[in-house]
């Protein structure tokens, strides 16, 4: 098992479904030329068949003319990433930034995000535990062949969901896995505290 690359405490009213959503990169990033962009509220870029899914987050850098839509560093810095709607294969919005009042495009410049893993041979599983040691019986336990996390090749997302209506505990320590049905290879990928209030 590989370190923990992000760890995440969570509150969440009694009677509500707990439905983080984990975008898992591969560990590289991906870069894709861009050919304009809009001035307009959101920001509207337009780069040939991007490859970026929904929802998933992206910098900009390189970009002649509107340079204050860029990264200040390469790679970019967690801050400096946006998180975005489709618009179409070839268009995206960065959800936060208003270009409206930038200087206009002129050419160039690079849309830049981490690297999707493949999720068609991954199974994931997410345990709950008493204790921050995650020891003993479980107090629950989801997996994707049980219904408990949803797996989303598309959009390339792993979403734990659980109904807390019910429980009979208030706080929970969860560790979430994911497995490599090809290779075996299990990789950590989030753990924390869950809180019912």
């Amino acid at each position: 098992m590989t370190c923990c690359c992000i760890e995440r405490d969570f509150c969440v009213q009694a009677s509500e479904t707990w439905h983080p959503t984990i975008r898992w990169s591969s560990g590289g990033l991906t870069t894709k030329p861009i050919s304009g962009i809009a001035q307009s509220a959101p920001a509207q870029i337009t780069s040939a068949t991007h490859g970026v899914p929904a929802g998933w987050p992206v910098a900009v850098t390189g970009v002649q003319g509107m340079t204050q839509i860029n990264c200040n560093s390469y790679p970019p810095a967690k801050d400096q990433f946006h998180y975005t709607t489709l618009v179409d294969i070839n268009t995206l919005q960065l959800n936060d930034v208003s270009s409206a009042d930038m200087s206009p495009y002129l050419s160039g410049g690079f849309l830049v995000y981490a690297t999707p893993q493949d999720l068609s041979m991954v199974t994931a599983s997410l345990v709950i535990y008493d204790n921050p040691n995650h020891t003993g019986t479980p107090l629950a336990t989801l997996t994707d062949s049980g219904g408990g996390i949803a797996l989303d090749n598309t959009l390339k997302t792993i979403t734990p969901l659980l109904q807390t209506a019910g429980l009979t505990w208030t706080t929970g320590y969860y560790t979430l896995i994911a497995t490599s049905t090809g290779s075996g290879v299990v990789t950590e990928l989030m753990r924390g505290t869950l809180t019912i209030e």
